[in-house]
């Protein structure tokens, strides 16, 4: 059993939180403080271990609870239909098998699938934890001082601990391989985009940085490269956008959602594809990529938004040629499909199909030479050799029974970056990536 990437993750904007890598039984629930919360043991990162595998870095497997209150959408959900709408669907006799052992817990006592949760409810689930691979690409620190940390963030990790990548986070990797640890986390950055991330080392500067972005007094810069001959000029889109999945973290525009604003200019086309700046104004989930899409020019390789599950005209102008609910579950099953099961990697594909995809993994590499190329990369793979007596199996782990295979360089990141941020009295940049330069060509 597993969970996906927002399980545990409150995906509404966050204020300031510090990182609690430390945690095997880790609540990243943000803290309501008016309910009472039950006091989670303290462990270390180092149940497992990395080794590095295909110039990706794997997490060898290991036992793991996730710890939940239950969230407001779930109250008066069955245990049954949380993890049918949330979660991977296992189905009631296998709940109920968990529950019997003692893996699947509320406040700490039996329950069944038929289990009706209620506000404040506290839900274990021990499980054989694997964890999907990520870049094997070490961490650039831009900054560090006693008051902040800055990093170019490398595509394909998450921030912070999420659904299927743990120790493959962005805040575990500094904790077991740097030694920073108490990090106030900021801002988010989608797991595929890469660039500037800043976290604030102490409370004080977390709680300045806070103020500033709530002033709107932090400058947000992004670079990305999209499909087709962006408009020149300055562009503005405000519409509103709403989550219509959080199993799998997919949002639209539309007028039942969050107000935000992105402003884009465009400064170069290749005469296939547009480079584009990128000014968020607020802070939405996916903002940049959803109001890319309502525009018609979603990012060139973003297999979310670019893709034909959004109907014809892949979601231009909210468009979409299907009700929500289709909708939901065409994207659900295009995601579904795109999981790493080794029956699909073993099929036999047609060879103008294999060309395609090795035109777009050598493209790939050269996009991601600045992170594969640093100093240390050398080092990282000498210092995690796979070590097989590190293999755990269980008998009732669905992960261990199916085979699964290796993302390809072209599934590692998409073409956004977060290029630069500014604040009130301080600054910081990045390189531009070698896709947003004039003459890259995706063809």
């Amino acid at each position: 059993m597993s969970s996906n990437k927002r399980a545990l993750e409150n995906d509404d904007p966050i204020n300031v939180t510090t990182s609690v890598c430390s945690n095997v039984n880790e609540d990243i629930i943000i803290e309501n403080q008016n309910k009472k919360r039950v006091r989670l043991e303290d462990s270390s990162l180092n149940v497992s271990d990395y080794y590095i595998e295909n110039g990706l870095r794997k997490v060898y497997p290991y036992i793991y609870t996730y710890n939940s209150y239950c969230k407001g959408r779930w109250v008066g959900s069955k245990l049954s239909e949380l993890f049918e709408k949330e979660f991977r669907p296992v189905g009631e006799e296998v709940i109920n098998m968990r529950c019997k052992n003692g893996l699947l817990k509320v406040n700490g006592g039996l329950v069944d699938a038929n289990y009706t949760l209620k506000d404040n409810d506290f839900i274990t689930n021990q499980i054989h934890r694997h964890e999907f691979p990520v870049l094997a690409a070490p961490i650039p620190i831009i900054h560090m001082d006693e008051n902040f940390l800055v990093i170019d963030k490398p595509p394909s990790l998450p921030v912070h601990p999420c659904g299927k990548y743990r120790l493959n986070s962005i805040t575990s990797l500094l904790e077991k391989e740097n030694n920073i640890t108490d990090l106030h986390v900021v801002h988010r950055l989608d797991r595929l985009t890469s660039g500037i991330m800043i976290f604030a080392r102490n409370k004080t500067k977390a709680q300045k940085l806070h103020e500033q972005m709530r002033q709107r007094e932090m400058h947000k810069e992004y670079v990305c490269r999209v499909s087709g001959e962006f408009p020149e000029g300055t562009i503005e889109c405000e519409q509103p956008i709403e989550t219509i999945s959080h199993k799998i973290g997919i949002c639209i525009v539309s007028s039942k959602g969050k107000s935000c604003k992105t402003t884009f200019k465009r400064i170069n086309y290749n005469g296939v594809s547009s480079t584009v700046l990128c000014y968020p104004i607020t802070g939405r989930m996916h903002q940049i990529r959803v109001h890319l899409q309502y525009l018609g020019h979603p990012i060139v390789n973003d297999s979310f938004y670019n893709s034909l599950a959004f109907g014809p005209n892949k979601g231009k102008g909210g468009e979409y040629g299907k009700s929500i609910e289709q909708l939901v579950l065409d994207i659900e099953e295009e995601h579904n499909r795109s999981r790493y099961v080794k029956l699909d990697c073993d099929s036999i594909k047609p060879t103008s199909d294999s060309n395609l995809e090795n035109v777009k993994n050598d493209l790939a590499i050269k996009a991601l030479h600045h992170y594969t190329s640093q100093p240390t990369w050398d080092e990282i793979q000498k210092r995690y050799e796979f070590d097989a007596t590190k293999i755990t199996q269980q008998d009732d782990c669905e992960d261990c029974r199916v085979k699964t295979c290796d993302p390809t360089p072209s599934e590692q990141f998409i073409y956004l970056h977060a290029y630069r941020y500014k604040g009130l009295d301080w600054s910081f940049e990045t390189q531009l990536p070698i896709w947003a330069k004039e003459t890259w060509n995706e063809n």
